[in-house]
């Protein structure tokens, strides 16, 4: 579980930072902080206030990405059957 969450993770940054799109989806290091696990991805939103970029939708697992403000940085949070299971974060301020 823990390789398949660390894969998705790194496609996600990869495809966040490869992408021509402006993200809409920003969240800042304090939204992200206030993030706890067995949240439901509607707390999430309410939190960030926007919708994630889905990236892996699969079985029981879903994984979204935010952007940051900065260049590269973004956050990846990971929902297991519908709560808050796995989050991280690069450069979020």
């Amino acid at each position: 579980m823990k390789k398949i969450l660390l894969i998705t993770g790194i496609l996600a940054l990869f495809l966040v930072g490869c992408s021509n799109v402006e993200n809409t989806s920003e969240i800042t290091l304090e939204e992200y902080n206030k993030l706890e696990e067995g949240m439901t991805y509607e707390e999430v939103i309410e939190i960030v206030g926007s919708e994630g970029d889905k990236m892996v939708s699969e079985d029981r697992i879903e994984k979204y990405a935010w952007a940051g403000s900065e260049e590269k940085a973004m956050a990846s949070i990971t929902f297991q059957d519908g709560e808050l299971r796995g989050k991280w974060e690069v450069d979020l301020k």
